[in-house]
């Protein structure tokens, strides 16, 4: 069974297993829940292989040796880093925005060049129109 419950900034992640072994990890409202769920399994799996379940039930909390706990706890502290998927995740994310930029920068180059074409085509025009001009003007000057 698993449970999050809501506290203020805090978010406690509760995973009871079929054999009544539980595991509580307290994080902030950002950490994935599927990553602190990833983490509970994997914890309560590697606690069940090294503490033998006749421990469990008799054994004060501080009596009991689970040397795999502060590993878990470091590797866990950036889930982007423990958890593939959250790190793909991010990789989308920041893709998205540079996709995102990257299309903006080109509408507003292709917003720049359409004016720039507009101005090239006017100054064309002007061009023609000064050509014809001074072509006239130079017709009745003909001194041959």
């Amino acid at each position: 069974m698993t449970d999050d419950s809501h506290f203020s900034e805090y978010v406690a992640h509760v995973f009871i297993r079929f054999d009544s072994l539980a595991g509580v990890l307290v994080t902030d409202k950002e950490y994935p829940p599927r990553v602190a769920h990833t983490l509970l399994r994997k914890v309560l799996c590697e606690f069940e292989e090294q503490v033998p379940r006749t421990e469990w039930s008799r054994a004060n909390s501080r009596d009991i040796r689970f040397s795999a706990l502060p590993v878990y706890l470091f590797e866990y502290q950036n889930p982007s880093k423990a958890d593939g998927i959250v790190k793909m995740q991010k990789d989308l994310e920041d893709t998205k925005i540079i996709m995102h930029d990257t299309i903006d920068a080109v509408l507003r180059r292709g917003t720049s060049l359409d004016i720039l074409v507009a101005q090239a085509d006017e100054l064309s025009d002007h061009s023609k129109l000064f050509y014809m001009a001074a072509k006239k003007t130079n017709s009745c000057c003909n001194w041959s």
